[in-house]
């Protein structure tokens, strides 16, 4: 038994208590500044009671494969602006699920430990991210849980 990461997702700014969510949830997101830190909201549902398991972030280019979050790969974590306290309830709910039994932010990392969400309800997780170094323009990304 575990949980099962879904396809709904939604794409923040830095400043969530502020400035909030981009549009939608589960939509493309274009003309983002690649200066800007953000805030990625990645969900998993329980198939059975209190399961525990790791959620990991991976990113792509469009069509490549997918690798791991870094310290300086093209998507990367650290975003010390970000709006999110590590390891922390979610404070700023993307509102993806309507049935969130647990959150955890996550900063300077790309895994949350899961804990205890309630048989067929939803963990939300909200990573900080910034575009690193090699982060090229005009290019899609894509993420993976």
């Amino acid at each position: 038994m575990a949980l099962t990461p879904q396809t709904g997702s939604r794409i923040g700014y830095a400043n969530l208590s502020v400035t909030g969510w981009v549009e939608d949830a589960n939509i493309d997101v274009t003309g983002w500044d690649r200066t800007d830190d953000f805030v990625i909201a990645c969900y998993a549902v329980a198939d059975s009671v209190n399961p525990d398991d790791d959620f990991k972030l991976q990113w792509r280019r469009v069509g490549g494969s997918f690798a791991d979050v870094g310290a300086d790969t093209e998507v990367c974590y650290a975003a010390t602006s970000v709006d999110l306290t590590d390891t922390a309830v979610v404070g700023t709910p993307a509102g993806v699920y309507a049935d969130v039994d647990t959150s955890e932010e996550v900063v300077n990392d790309t895994t949350a430990n899961i804990l205890n969400v309630r048989n067929g309800e939803y963990s939300e997780v909200q990573f900080a991210l910034s575009f690193g170094s090699g982060a090229k323009g005009g290019i899609e990304y894509e993420f993976n849980k």
